[in-house]
């Protein structure tokens, strides 16, 4: 706990700090674009790489796209096994693709910005970043980690792109540029929502489809097959099974048992059961 306490003016400095740099990147890049390099997904580093954020310096992974604040969930919400499904993820890659396009019309974004936030997020949509997400769902209620884990890949991944130092937060940095006029509190539900709307498009009316076909293929297939099926649950079976047990272990008539039962009545049981129609005497008899 003594590693996550910092004075407010340590933090606020390194706030400041970040900030800081953060322009004077976008200051030196804004003028001419960068070239972007046909670097595959990929980090073929070994060991860690040092990651810095308000709270300080940490390691993180160094074959890893994540930043800080990803790491820090790892360490503090260790909990179970169930990780955030891919899905809320690629879901946050249409979050961060709408929201770069807004930021470079408007131009709160150089165009160049935009554009390869936008190539990052369309890769993190396609799948291609999913091993980078490593996060459980055990999170803050606001999903804050979620939506910094998809900010940190993003930024390093563009950072790689453009030949730059994974962890700089230059000239692509997490929180200004990838998450600009964003809060954890909208894009988690948004999030949540695309995602719930893509699964239920490519994956449950599909299956649902899938079924649906092969139930008709059944019913054609077996159309002229004649079945008996039972109708009704209370149709007397089991009430039935219960006098005739009865009646057997009492030693009784299935009258008897049935009148002790308490099912049916004496005049009921006389119009109902006729021992002579179920054998096919009183048709004998009558003839």
């Amino acid at each position: 706990m003594a590693a996550r306490v910092h004075r407010r003016s340590d933090v606020m400095t390194a706030r400041r700090s970040g900030v800081g740099q953060a322009e004077k990147a976008e200051k030196a890049g804004d003028g001419e674009a960068p070239k972007i390099l046909d670097v595959p997904v990929g980090l073929a580093a070994t060991g860690t790489r040092r990651e810095t954020d308000s709270m300080g310096a940490i390691d993180v992974p160094a074959d890893r796209y994540w930043g800080a604040q990803t790491q820090r969930s790892l360490i503090h919400f260790s909990i179970g096994d169930d990780r955030m499904p891919t899905a809320v993820y690629r879901a946050y890659g249409h979050v961060k693709k709408a929201a770069a396009i807004v930021n470079g019309r408007t131009g709160r974004l150089p165009a160049w910005k935009s554009e390869l936030i936008q190539r990052v997020a369309d890769e993190v949509i396609g799948g291609k970043l999913d091993e980078h997400f490593p996060l459980y769902v055990w999170q803050t209620g606001s999903g804050t980690q979620s939506n910094m884990n998809t900010n940190e890949v993003i930024s390093n991944r563009a950072i790689q792109l453009v030949g730059g130092e994974l962890g700089s937060k230059s000239p692509i940095h997490p929180n200004d540029h990838v998450n600009m006029g964003q809060s954890s509190n909208d894009t988690f539900p948004t999030a949540m929502h695309i995602a719930a709307v893509k699964e239920v498009h490519e994956h449950l009316l599909p299956s649902v489809r899938a079924l649906h076909h092969a139930i008709e293929a059944k019913a054609r297939q077996w159309q002229d097959v004649v079945k008996i099926g039972r109708t009704h649950l209370e149709i007397g079976y089991d009430r039935a099974s219960a006098i005739a047990h009865k009646a057997d272990d009492e030693g009784t008539t299935l009258r008897e048992a049935a009148l002790a039962s308490g099912y049916i009545s004496a005049e009921d049981f006389d119009h109902i059961v006729k021992p002579t129609a179920m054998v096919g005497r009183e048709k004998s008899r009558s003839a």
